[in-house]
């Protein structure tokens, strides 16, 4: 763990009991340096109070805005790549759609001979559907 994240568990219980955000938990961060520090009072320290104060702010500010910056051009870069499959999968998806539904060129060779293997699909369904008249192959039930 790291020294900046090593006060985090305290902090984020500290923040959980502030239902009113964070108008609420900095008017108690304030409040306690008020009655527990020389925060405002010290001779010692040679900034202000408040420019003390926007130094840590504007420090972690840049921070939290780079951090979001990287998350956010994180999250577009995988949504840019789950769009980029889910067109590529409705492509493949439509090209086989395509594909399956489309006219091809047969040549007289090749006509005859898908007529030959149509006819005898019909042959056998017509031979097993004697064989077993219980079953009715390729026949709707007619009772």
């Amino acid at each position: 763990m790291s020294d900046t994240e090593k006060y985090d568990a305290i902090l984020m219980n500290v923040a959980s009991q502030h239902t009113g955000g964070i108008q609420e938990l900095l008017d108690t961060l304030f409040g306690f340096f008020a009655r527990k520090t020389d925060l405002y009072t010290s001779p010692n320290v040679t900034d202000k109070p408040e420019d003390l104060i926007l130094k840590a702010f504007r420090k972690w500010e840049k921070v939290a805005v780079e951090k979001h910056k990287k998350d956010k051009a994180e999250r577009d870069e995988t949504d840019r790549i789950r769009r980029d499959k889910l067109r590529r999968k409705r492509e493949e998806e439509e090209a086989a759609k395509n594909e399956s539904s489309r006219i091809v060129e047969v040549t007289d060779e090749e006509a005859e001979k898908i007529k030959q293997e149509s006819a005898q699909a019909k042959v056998c369904i017509l031979v097993l559907s004697l064989q077993m008249p219980s079953q009715n192959f390729g026949k709707d039930n007619q009772t």
